[in-house]
């Protein structure tokens, strides 16, 4: 939606123009919102379709189980009353039945949204229905920070050329 505006907006005032803008002026801004919005794809594709740092269910992962939890799995009932079990630095969530190591890195935390735990847990993003978590390199939230930075910067790029346009239309 932003996307599309943007390039609109910015083409739709800079073709009128035409050579009055200047020609190193009007390629420069067409360049830069194609560009922001290439980078604001690509990252929402990394987002999308990128792990965040999710807690995979593994043999390792989940077991043993914790001597609370593997009594009221006998008995039938649901682990999710007990509260979080933690060992030494580890953490075992009743929630997804899976050990939080604390050799896997900064803390984790459990997406209510979702149902799972995640590494480095941010946030929940409702527009993308996403979680986003993760460092500098890690995760997804790099991506979701450039998609908002490219949010800006297209929106800058088409009120500068709309500036530019109105400047030299009178």
């Amino acid at each position: 939606g932003v996307i599309s505006l943007c390039i609109g907006v910015t083409h739709g005032v800079l073709i009128p123009c035409g050579g009055s803008l200047g020609l190193a002026a009007w390629w420069a801004c067409a360049a830069l919102v194609q560009a922001a919005a290439l980078l604001a794809l690509c990252c929402f594709a990394v987002l999308y379709y990128g792990d965040p740092g999710v807690v995979r269910r593994s043999e390792s992962a989940c077991f043993p189980l914790p001597p609370a939890v593997e009594a009221r799995v006998r008995a039938g009932e649901n682990a999710t009353a007990l509260n979080n079990i933690i060992e030494g630095r580890d953490t075992f969530c009743v929630r997804c039945l899976v050990w939080r190591r604390a050799d896997d890195g900064p803390p984790h935390h459990h997406c209510r949204t979702c149902n799972r735990c995640v590494r480095q847990f941010d946030h929940h993003c409702g527009v993308f229905g996403r979680c986003i978590a993760g460092g500098r390199s890690s995760g997804n939230k790099p991506a979701f920070v450039c998609i908002l930075l490219m949010g800006y910067v297209g929106v800058l790029t088409t009120l500068a050329s709309v500036l530019a346009a109105l400047t030299t239309a009178y």
